[in-house]
């Protein structure tokens, strides 16, 4: 698997996942090196990399080799309105500026006028993904 670093820091997701089973093996909760570990242990660390690098709301992505480029996210605000979700606002590439709009939302509409009940709202993150198709 081809790792495209996070930015700034250079941080790709196997390097966290390393350095979370390392912090493992420093605890004393495991006394496996990386090398020794099966698949699922590995997949369990690179799991928890990406949960880590998520909340740091850095740019990053586990590109594999048959992606043709890096995946896109974006952040927008949606409003839950006739028994369904949709978008309430331009899209944007930092989550930090959506739950900002998130909070000022909430704050000037916090239930419907028409029959008082409260407005729901929620913050979502698009992913999209290129794909090389197979030509055969």
């Amino acid at each position: 698997m081809t790792q495209t670093p996070a930015q700034p820091i250079g941080l790709s997701v196997d390097d966290l996942a390393r350095a979370l089973a390392g912090a493992e093996v420093l605890s004393g909760r495991s006394t496996a090196p990386w090398d020794q570990l099966d698949e699922a242990v590995r997949d369990r660390h690179r799991k928890a990399a990406r949960d880590v690098l998520g909340r740091c709301d850095m740019n990053w992505s586990d590109q594999s080799v048959t992606e043709a480029h890096p995946t896109e996210q974006r952040f927008r605000v949606e409003i839950h309105d006739g028994g369904q979700w949709m978008p309430a606002g331009s899209p944007t590439q930092h989550r930090q500026i959506a739950l900002d709009a998130l909070a000022a939302r909430r704050a000037a509409a916090k239930n419907w006028a028409a029959d008082g009940e409260p407005v729901r709202w929620r913050v979502v993150r698009e992913t999209t993904t290129y794909t090389v198709e197979d030509e055969t």
